[in-house]
């Protein structure tokens, strides 16, 4: 999986090369029961998705936005249960950042 750091926009989770990434999301979205793992494989790829450079200079243009990126920047650390996946990938949508 790419570095935090690469300077293309994120790679949606269906771009990526990662069978349990994919699966996982597959369990999801469809609600399904998670196998273990899955709440740590999508945590990891929000947390890259977040927190991505693209955002910075491609989609946060104001200062109240900065602060909002930060905020889920802060908070793509601590994503451990499916309920707190569910919210803050809501919140990414909200944000303009859609990782779906």
């Amino acid at each position: 999986m790419p570095q935090v750091s690469a300077p293309e926009p994120p790679k949606l989770w269906t771009a990526e090369n990662d069978p349990r990434l994919e699966r996982a999301m597959a369990r999801f979205l469809s609600d399904d029961i998670p196998y273990a793992g899955d709440n740590e494989v999508i945590a990891e790829y929000l947390e890259r998705w977040t927190h991505s450079p693209y955002w910075d200079s491609n989609v946060v243009k104001t200062d109240d936005g900065r602060e909002a990126l930060r905020l889920l920047r802060v908070a793509s650390k601590a994503l451990f249960t499916r309920g707190q996946l569910r919210v803050f990938v809501e919140a990414l949508i909200t944000s303009g950042l859609d990782p779906l």
